[in-house]
C-alpha cells in the first residue's frame, strides 16, 4: 500500500504581504496593539516605521521596518489556535552596524487577558545576515499550552532584547504550519 503524504497548509497565507495593510493601534500605551475589531493588518509604533515595499522575496510586496536606533514595536494578530507548529519567514537586514540583533516574537494572545503563555522567539544577528541583498530564512518552533484567541506576530527593534541600532528590516513570506500527530 502506498503511504499517504500529508499536505501542509499555511495557516497564515496573508504572510506573502500581497494584500496586507497597516491598521491603527487601539491604545498607544499598549505599544502598537491593533484594535480587536480592526486587527486584520500590521500595527506599528511609531507608525511611520513600517511600509510595504516592492523588494519582495516572492510576489510583489514585502513589509519593511525602519529604525534610526529608536524602539520600534510591530504587531500582527493572527487568529490561529494551534498549540504546536513552526513559523518561518524570509528576511533581509541592512544596517551600518556590524553587531547587534533583531527580535521576532510569537505572543499567545487573548483580547481579555493579553499575553497568556510564554513568548516563542527567534533572534536575528547582524553579523550573520547584514548584507542588505540576500534573503535569509528564520524559523520558530512553537509550543503553547494555554487557550487564547490567537497569536501576535511581534518583530522588535531597539526594545525587548533587540539592539538599539539603525536598521532596515524587510520581512516576507511568513508561514505558520501546524504540527499534526
Amino acid at each position: 500500500a502506498a503511504e499517504k503524504k500529508e499536505t501542509v497548509k499555511n495557516l497564515f497565507p496573508q504572510g506573502d504581504m500581497e494584500n496586507e495593510k497597516i491598521v491603527p493601534e487601539n491604545d498607544p500605551v499598549k505599544m502598537a496593539v491593533p484594535a480587536k475589531d480592526n486587527a486584520d493588518g500590521w500595527c506599528g509604533n511609531p507608525r511611520d516605521s513600517l511600509e510595504f515595499v516592492k523588494d519582495a522575496h516572492s510576489g510583489k510586496r514585502a513589509l519593511r521596518i525602519t529604525s534610526k536606533g529608536e524602539a520600534v514595536w510591530l504587531n500582527r494578530f493572527v487568529p490561529i489556535k494551534s498549540l504546536e507548529g513552526t513559523l518561518t519567514f524570509w528576511y533581509k537586514i541592512k544596517s551600518p552596524e556590524k553587531e547587534g540583533q533583531l527580535v521576532f516574537h510569537m505572543v499567545a494572545w487573548s483580547w481579555e487577558m493579553l499575553e497568556v503563555d510564554a513568548r516563542q522567539t527567534t533572534i536575528l544577528y547582524l553579523k550573520e545576515a547584514n548584507d542588505g541583498r540576500r534573503w535569509h530564512k528564520a524559523q520558530i518552533d512553537f509550543y503553547y499550552t494555554q487557550p487564547r484567541d490567537g497569536i501576535m506576530l511581534a518583530p522588535r527593534i531597539a526594545c525587548e532584547d533587540a539592539s538599539e541600532i539603525p536598521v532596515e528590516w524587510t520581512i516576507d513570506d511568513i508561514e505558520i504550519i501546524e504540527k499534526t500527530k
